[in-house]
């Protein structure tokens, strides 16, 4: 990360190996992978795995070099919030939504599943995040619509990745987290 610098829209310089860059980064990540699993997964998770999950999550980012992640549900929540202020949707961030709309995929469908996969995720943010975005009613009814496909279908994608990343590295760990053996169980119940 170190070589990674630049500048912002307005001028400020900025470097990704920077402690509060990276903690934003982890921060969005890891949010951004819970709520797709809760919407995904066919799965209830109660508040207190959420909150196992990011204090889990929060020592990986602190090696990484980010400081003061927040390590719970709440604190997550809290941390967003208190930056909304310094977020900005602006033309980087179209170019970057233009860029992610036509990369091709290796996959049948590619232009369907990167439409699908794309409006899926951004039904996944939060509020205030699509109001940031100005979001029209035609892309909200994309994301939703996109949203309730990808739930319809994501029990196929788990059944074709049975031996993904995941299972390969709890099989190398000779363990099989609460979690995943969870999700294991919903998606053999279809």
């Amino acid at each position: 990360h170190r070589h990674i610098r630049g500048y912002t829209a307005d001028g400020q310089p900025y470097a990704a190996d920077d402690p509060a860059l990276l903690t934003w980064v982890h921060v969005t990540e890891a949010f951004a992978f819970l709520q797709g699993f809760r919407r995904y997964a066919h799965c209830k998770l109660p508040a207190r795995d959420a909150d196992r999950y990011y204090n889990e999550v929060r020592r990986i980012a602190v090696a990484l070099g980010a400081r003061d992640v927040p390590g719970s549900e709440r604190a997550v929540g809290d941390y967003l919030r208190d930056r909304q202020d310094e977020l900005r949707f602006d033309d980087r961030s179209r170019e970057v939504l233009r860029v992610l709309s036509g990369i091709r995929l290796p996959v049948p469908a590619a232009g369907l599943s990167r439409e699908l996969f794309l409006h899926a995720g951004a039904a996944l943010l939060p509020p205030w995040a699509r109001r940031m975005m100005r979001r029209t009613p035609m892309h909200l009814a994309k994301a939703n619509v996109a949203s309730h496909t990808l739930a319809a279908v994501a029990p196929l994608f788990r059944s074709a990745l049975q031996n993904g990343i995941a299972a390969q590295s709890c099989a190398r760990m000779a363990r099989k987290p609460d979690l995943l053996r969870d999700f294991e169980m919903v998606a053999r119940s279809g």
